[in-house]
């Protein structure tokens, strides 16, 4: 396990975006076999929705009962309407979903630094549809081919095509991640590629001046 303590232990976030299909949860993993703390958005969204009624109650009484199964979000069948042909679904999805979920995971963040983490990751495929790639540090893209996507989830996760595509333009484009984030990482290869350029990535990490955490406190909530 490396050492990720940073000069002066000031807290550095660190975003780690990317679409469906490109990696993302793979850089998540080397960054965290390298002992850093990686939080998942997707994660503190199921803590969200488990643990604040307030959260529930807005996605039954906006997408009906079958939300719900079991006291668990019906995620196929939400998919199935917010991944459909009308945008307008996911974005009252995210409306309701969004502000807890980033409320969480500022909590998160101050109580790891609390601990003594000093280097948090987050990853998140909201950071630039939620508004808050400013409240970060730093953000890392991980990007790679449409096609090769589709050909990963359809192996990986049984989806078919037409499901992918629609989940895909729904997500922030791979020449908008490119333009907009401070380091792209081109998952087009093999594990061991894909590896060499986490790591790369992270032997810069202790360089790295802090810049805009606070600006999610400030701006964001």
């Amino acid at each position: 396990m490396e050492d990720n303590s940073v000069e002066n232990n000031n807290l550095l976030v660190i975003g780690l975006t990317g679409g469906i299909g490109s990696g993302k949860s793979a850089v998540a993993s080397i960054f965290a076999e390298h002992g850093f703390v990686v939080l998942n958005t997707d994660d503190l969204a199921k803590t969200v929705m488990a643990e604040r009624p307030e959260v529930s109650i807005a996605i039954r009484d906006e997408f009906g009962d079958e939300s719900f199964i079991d006291g668990k979000l019906n995620a196929q069948f939400i998919g199935a309407i917010v991944f459909g042909d009308d945008n307008e679904k996911l974005e009252r999805l995210n409306r309701i979903v969004h502000p807890p979920v980033i409320d969480e995971m500022i909590t998160k963040i101050e109580e790891l630094h609390e601990s003594g983490a000093s280097v948090i990751f987050v990853e998140s495929a909201l950071i630039y549809s939620a508004g808050i790639d400013e409240g970060f540090d730093y953000i890392i893209a991980v990007v790679a081919d449409d096609e090769l996507r589709i050909k990963r989830l359809i192996e990986s996760r049984g989806m078919n095509e037409s499901e992918i595509r629609k989940r895909m333009s729904s997500q922030t484009s791979k020449e908008h991640l490119i333009s907009m984030a401070d380091f792209t990482i081109e998952n087009n290869g093999t594990i061991k590629d894909l590896s060499q350029s986490a790591n790369f990535i992270l032997s810069m990490i202790r360089s790295l001046p802090p810049k805009n955490f606070q600006n999610i406190k400030e701006n964001i909530l």
